[in-house]
């Protein structure tokens, strides 16, 4: 029987070599999330508005190009509502987004004072409920051409309809509390 005394075997090296892994992975990890603001660990987490996605053709610190809305024959745009804050949000019957984007402008926890909301779809019916907000019907070719191929689209206007933000779907942190900071 020979021994095997000049080569034993190593085997802690690798469970120190895997415990090291993990540990790297998991602290990097928490580490990501909490500079992307997903998760609120060690500190507060805000939503900035460079952290929004967007898939559309709209660009923040541009100013909002001519929208025409309802009859095209009447020549109408969507810079006739505007003047003071604005939130202009895109949306379409059927998306879940836009419903609860929707529910919480209803229940008063996404307009802040002094911001006026704009509601822009193809097609209002889905939306007659709503009392107290624009709802302008938008052509489906000029979604297109203003590259809306996610919804609900929302920006957040200045006074000067200069494009402060854009979202490509809808958060929940998307409030009142951050519509009053970033626009």
């Amino acid at each position: 029987m020979t021994s095997n005394t000049k080569n034993p075997p190593r085997r802690w090296i690798n469970y120190l070599v895997l415990f090291v892994v993990i540990v790297v992975g998991i602290v990097s990890g928490a580490y990501i999330t909490r500079a992307m603001g997903l998760t609120g660990f060690g500190a507060e987490a805000h939503l900035t508005p460079d952290q929004l996605l967007n898939h559309s053709s709209f660009q923040a610190g541009t100013m909002l190009p001519l929208i025409p809305i309802g009859d095209p024959s009447e020549n109408h745009t969507l810079d006739e509502y505007l003047g003071t804050k604005a939130i202009v949000a895109f949306v379409s019957g059927g998306c879940k987004a836009c419903s609860e984007f929707i529910e919480n402008v209803e229940k008063g926890n996404v307009v802040p004072d002094g911001c006026t909301l704009i509601l822009l779809t193809p097609d209002p019916n889905p939306y007659n409920h709503i009392k107290n907000y624009p709802i302008l019907t938008v052509a489906p070719e000029v979604f297109e051409e203003l590259g809306i191929i996610t919804f609900p689209t929302i920006l957040g206007l200045g006074a000067d309809a200069k494009i402060k933000l854009v979202s490509s779907g809808y958060l929940s942190q998307l409030d009142k509390e951050f519509f009053n900071d970033n626009l």
